[in-house]
């Protein structure tokens, strides 16, 4: 939970001192960083908490309805975030939000004082909170005249976004899911074909295996046979993932005992 902010009082003095400390420490953010970096009104450092910065660009939206120009800044650095926001507006115009780990701030060009301060003060238990994107929108529609609703105007946007997202996921599912069958139906039709092309070699074989006389060539063959038969039986059934590879193996075995039993036998 971050500690409540600070009003935008703080003088001159204070100001320059604290950027003195931020700037002695190399590791630290700057706002120069921060400006450099800004990317749609809004900057993440590396290593900060995540945000999601889709629902985070429906609130700028809302904000930008009420002529509020609003920019979030989350931080990985634990800096005096109403210094940092007040730095900030000073070279970038509209109305910054400034989140660390440890505390929030704030400094407008677009909201007066007074109105600021009382947005800070209404939204300050959602500012606090874990929801980065909750305290900028509880924020936003605190700063809004109350004869606009803009506050249930973003939680639909929101709630769209997310509706959305599901039936994206949802339509993307099916598809994946008819790609899936389709190469299935592939694969099982590519080992029914081959079955269908032992089918004559198998009867020719016989033939061989019967003028050869030998036992063990003729077991040998009836178990090919056999097995052959087994495979078209299963083959014949709906495709199933689970037993192409299988079935690929097994009609390998049986081609090549064929092969070695066409080689073996005898024809004379």
């Amino acid at each position: 939970m971050r500690a409540g902010h600070r009003l935008a009082t703080i003088t001159s003095v204070v100001v320059a001192l604290n950027l003195v400390l931020a700037t002695a420490t190399m590791a630290q953010v700057t706002p120069d960083d921060v400006v450099a970096g800004l990317d749609a009104g809004v900057y993440i450092q590396a290593g900060a908490e995540s945000v999601d910065v889709d629902r985070l660009a429906t609130v700028r939206a809302a904000a930008a309805t009420e002529d509020i120009d609003l920019h979030v800044i989350v931080l990985a650095d634990s800096v005096d975030a109403v210094s940092f926001a007040q730095t900030l507006n000073d070279r970038i115009p509209g109305t910054i939000l400034v989140f660390t780990p440890d505390e929030y701030g704030a400094s407008s060009s677009d909201l007066g004082q007074g109105r600021m301060d009382d947005a800070l003060d209404d939204a300050s238990d959602e500012l606090a909170g874990d929801d980065i994107v909750a305290g900028a929108s509880a924020f936003v529609a605190a700063a809004t005249p109350t004869s606009r609703p803009w506050a249930l105007l973003i939680a639909a946007g929101l709630l769209l976004l997310v509706v959305v997202a599901v039936v994206g996921r949802r339509v993307e599912r099916r598809a994946s899911a008819g790609r899936r069958a389709a190469a299935l139906a592939g694969r099982w039709a590519e080992l029914q074909q081959r079955a269908d092309a032992m089918s004559d070699p198998v009867l020719e074989l016989s033939t061989r295996v019967e003028i050869d006389g030998r036992p063990e060539i003729a077991d040998r063959y009836r178990a090919a046979a056999s097995r052959y038969g087994e495979l078209t039986d299963e083959l014949a059934r709906s495709p199933e993932a689970s037993r192409v590879d299988g079935l690929d193996q097994s009609l390998a075995e049986v081609e090549r005992e064929l092969a070695a039993l066409r080689s073996e036998a005898t024809t004379s």
